[in-house]
This record gives C-alpha cells, structure tokens and sequence, in this order.
C-alpha cells in the first residue's frame, strides 16, 4: 500500500463574521493520511500467454493483502463476453477470438480496487502434421 499525506490549509470559518483561529489553526495543521486502493494482479494457468486453439487457460485475479475478504470482480476480457465475479475466469477450448488483453479489479464494501496491469492472451491455430504416405494412402 501506498500513503500520501496532504494538509488541509486555506479553511476559513466565520463566527459572527470573525474568524475563529482556534478552528482555522486546526485545520491548518491537521495531516490526513490517505491509502491508495490495492492494485490486483492477472495471472495465467498454466502461466504460458500464448496457447493453441482448444486448449484450456484459468486467468485468475489476486488482490494482495485481501485474503479472506469477501470481494467482487469485474473483468476487462478481450471481447466483452460477460465472465463470472469471481476471482477466476476460466476459457475452454479457447478459439482465436479469445485473444486479447484481460484486466480485473475486486469491490467490497466502500472498497474499489484499481484495474490491474493488463495481460495480453494470444490464441493460435493448431496445426496438424500428417506424414505424406498416410495422406496419399486414404485418397486412394
């Protein structure tokens, strides 16, 4: 996690047309701390970003620091298809259109995380090697 701290300053509050110092020079002086949301990461099982046509790939979600927590995922996948909330997004027999980039991110209660970094799924063709004599044997 991250922390920035910023100053409120710059807070004029009147009282009876005056100003009150003792609540501007608390204003002026607090420091507030703010957490940025946690960033998630993509993986890929099996963890290869290119895959053969008809072959199975999970892309899974992981919040650091939110184990245990009962999160909510919305998915970025490559073309819109609605994917579960869950934090795994399975792709069988995975076709050429599949291929593109995936991004998550995780809500809870008064909780939104950031996108994660996009990971970049391609999908190839599977080629199928046949020996010469076998081919010429069945036009026969």
């Amino acid at each position: 996690l991250s922390f920035y701290s910023c100053y409120l300053t710059s807070v004029c509050v009147k009282r009876n047309w005056k100003l009150d110092p003792v609540i501007s020079e608390m204003f002026n002086t607090t420091k507030q701390h703010v957490v940025s949301p946690p960033k998630p990461t993509v993986t890929l099982q099996p963890s290869w970003t290119q895959i053969y046509s008809g072959e199975t790939v999970t892309v899974r979600c992981d919040i650091q620091g939110g184990e245990g927590a009962q999160w909510t995922y919305k998915w970025r996948p490559a073309k819109g298809n609605t994917p579960p909330t869950s934090n795994e997004y399975r792709i069988s027999s995975a076709v050429e259109s599949d291929s593109g980039g995936y991004s998550c991110r995780g809500t809870r209660t008064y909780l939104l995380t950031q996108w994660s970094d996009t990971i970049t799924l391609t999908v190839s063709c599977k080629l199928q090697m046949f020996h010469p004599d076998y081919l010429f044997h069945q036009n026969q």
